[in-house]
């Protein structure tokens, strides 16, 4: 082997040393797995096995550093010389050319927030793609540029939704919830980390104070299979105020204001909340939007937060959920991540898909939920760090 020797080795106090060959005893290694009985059968795999030939990926904690790598015959990859550090680990694995079977899913995947050391080994367990009902497939919420807005960051009225028919039936609007969940996923001095673990990691649902229902008594509201829907903040063209922003007049409904100029040709959804909304209705820099099936409000579990209530939407009533975060290259110089905002049972790890004042193109960016790999449905793994990317915006339109 050829070393290369800088002028150090004039220095007759310096001893120069040839670097050693990294050795798995001294990497980080992720396995990703199967444990789930019922998965490894529609697979045909042996529980606890290990998922050969899937894409993983390894990044840093606050942190643009990403390892890349696929996992061996057994499920096993290596990562040698990597600090000991916290780190974001997401596994997916393509199914559609294997021959898993009829039954099996699309794709699986998997994500992990863990500290890791040299010589450590982390098991990621793998969860498939199910395609649901309703599905969230676009979310707009993020601040305006600063050039399209003459410096005012307070313009929060552009923001809008989007659902997509991610199943091959009709489904009705009418009674579902859409909301925003508890979603304070940084250590600050008035909420620590220590004190909102009980609010992020409830295995039993998500906790929310900002929701709103959809009109109609039953079957008013048909979106057929493949069909799209947009919630607007405010159902006006906002571009008619700053350039650039999206024309929001042709929504499908709009979130209920107080107070505010509402559009009489969109629908308005029904403010069911536990306060009225006094800003966004989704949520401030991080969010866990959901939608969810509850008859009856009322009579959910309520409890206070810095004297603030909230409601525990159950895990079974919920039909789709995200976690979006802004990626950490500013974050990461101003304030810690806790970590994930729902629990991991529910949805095993945050996606950095959120713009942050982005262009693609001359136009703003969203959070997009990936196409599964069939190209008919939209992917609903529960890894929000696999199933979301950002993308040009294109409210009613699934790209």
């Amino acid at each position: 082997m050829i070393v290369a020797v800088t002028c150090a080795a004039c220095d007759p106090d310096v001893v120069l040393l040839q670097p050693e060959e990294p050795r798995v005893d001294d990497a980080i290694t992720v396995k990703a797995l199967v444990s789930d009985t019922s998965l490894a059968r529609r697979l045909g795999w042996a529980p606890g096995g290990g998922v050969p030939g899937a894409l993983l990926r390894v990044r840093r904690d606050e942190s643009e550093a990403t390892s890349l790598g696929v996992t061996n015959q057994i499920g096993s990859l290596a990562f040698p010389g990597l600090p000991a550090a916290l780190y974001w680990i997401t596994v997916e694995k393509d199914l559609t050319s294997t021959n898993a079977g009829a039954e099996a899913p699309l794709v699986i995947a998997g994500g992990l927030r863990s500290r890791a050391g040299r010589g450590d080994v982390l098991p990621v367990e793998m969860r498939p793609h199910e395609a649901g009902s309703l599905v969230i497939s676009e979310f707009h919420y993020h601040d305006p540029p600063f050039a399209a807005t003459g410096d005012d960051d307070s313009y929060d009225f552009h923001y809008y939704v989007e659902l997509f028919n991610n199943a091959d039936t009709t489904v009705y609007l009418d009674g579902k919830i859409l909301g925003g969940a508890f979603q304070v996923d940084i250590d600050i001095a008035s909420w620590p980390c220590t004190e909102t673990s009980i609010w992020r990691d409830d295995p039993r649902g998500v906790w929310a104070q900002s929701f709103q229902r959809f009109p109609g008594g039953g079957r008013d509201y048909p979106l057929r299979p493949g069909g799209v829907v947009v919630v607007a903040e405010q159902a006006i063209d906002h571009s008619a105020i700053y350039p650039g922003l999206p024309d929001l007049s042709h929504a499908d409904f709009q979130f209920s204001w107080p107070g505010r100029a509402m559009n009489p040709a969109v629908r308005t959804m029904l403010a069911v909340a536990l306060r009225t909304a006094t800003g966004r209705i989704m949520g401030i820099g991080s969010h866990v939007p959901f939608i969810a099936d509850v008859p009856d409000v009322a009579s959910l579990e309520r409890d206070f937060n810095l004297q603030l209530e909230f409601a525990l939407f159950p895990r079974e009533s919920l039909l789709d959920l995200a976690q979006l975060t802004r990626d950490s290259q500013q974050r990461a110089r101003d304030y810690r991540l806790c970590g994930n905002m729902v629990a991991p049972v529910i949805d095993a790890l945050t996606s950095f898909a959120m713009p942050s004042r982005l262009h693609a193109d001359g136009h703003l960016l969203s959070a997009h939920r990936r196409m599964s790999p069939d190209g008919r449905h939209l992917q609903r793994t529960g890894v929000s760090a696999v199933d979301w990317r950002m993308g040009p915006r294109s409210p009613g339109r699934v790209p």
